[in-house]
């Protein structure tokens, strides 16, 4: 079987198939989607318009003339957009490019589609702003991801990179957002230090590589906003669905969580308070 594959391959097609392996699943590499292979490069699902209150692609308010189903989930941030949606397999994509990068795939994974083209050139921004990572992280990660990608918004857009945030002392010790529950992102401390100094009124697209619960992005967004920023747009890479369709969306203020905070979703019933026993 592996013969006749070869068989039905050009020479640059067996080439590439034999010397590169996809980053991510380690599958032989295309000519058409190098580096990664045919199911991986399958895998990336672009994500359609935002609601610009709650930031779901389902809402109406997604689309002209609609209403945002989500009114609790209004904050200072303008607009948002994004280039996938984190659902398997391509959220396996995605991490895997966070923690390697490269060249080449960067060129693959960082790519605008005219529907993001077009919400940035409507907000008009004047600069771009990248949520701080700490340096132990960036360091780890060969890099931040965040930056990353705001060097290519900037070069689509031919925009300065501002670094008006970075990582307050005060949250030393404290545990990152990916690493808590979703009920628990809520409740995590979070804070920023002014950077450099913005242009009073300045219109800012502030760019973060994943987003789940949005709350990193909308305290980012604050601080922004609290040193004269006149209007933010949020951009992340990927955005992670909820159970209700909605991304980043804060809780509604009548979904109680077991401990009397506001939670993501409301609280089910365990196993053992239902009468059952777990196995």
């Amino acid at each position: 079987m592996l013969l006749a594959k070869a068989a039905r391959m050009s020479p640059l097609q067996a080439l590439v198939s034999a010397g590169f392996r996809c980053p991510c699943c380690g599958s032989g590499a295309t000519p058409r989607t190098f580096p990664l292979c045919e199911g991986c490069a399958r895998a990336l699902v672009r994500a359609p318009a935002l609601c610009p209150t709650c930031a779901s692609p389902v809402c109406p308010q997604a689309a002209p003339g609609g209403g945002c189903l989500r009114p609790w989930a209004r904050s200072g941030i303008h607009s948002y957009s994004a280039a996938y949606l984190l659902v398997n397999p391509c959220y396996r994509v995605l991490k895997r490019w966070k923690l390697t990068g490269g060249p080449l795939f960067n060129r693959t994974i960082l790519r605008a589609d005219d529907g993001l083209r077009e919400s940035w050139r409507e907000f008009n921004a004047d600069a771009i702003v990248t949520v701080p990572q700490r340096a132990w992280r960036a360091w780890r990660m060969k890099g931040s991801p965040s930056e990353r990608i705001a060097r290519f918004v900037s070069a689509e857009l031919s925009l300065p990179i501002v670094r008006a945030l970075e990582p307050s002392l005060a949250r030393r010790g404290t545990r990152r957002q990916a690493e808590l529950s979703g009920e628990d992102r809520y409740a995590n401390p979070i804070a920023f230090a002014p950077g450099e100094r913005l242009t009073p009124g300045a219109r800012l697209i502030l760019v973060d590589d994943f987003m789940t619960s949005g709350r990193t992005l909308r305290e980012a967004a604050a601080a922004l906003l609290s040193l004269g920023a006149g209007a933010v747009h949020v951009f992340c890479l990927g955005l992670r669905l909820t159970r209700s369709g909605s991304a980043g969306a804060q809780p509604s203020p009548l979904s109680r969580s077991s401990h009397g905070r506001a939670g993501p979703y409301p609280s089910r019933p365990s196993p053992e308070g239902r009468g059952l026993r777990r196995k």
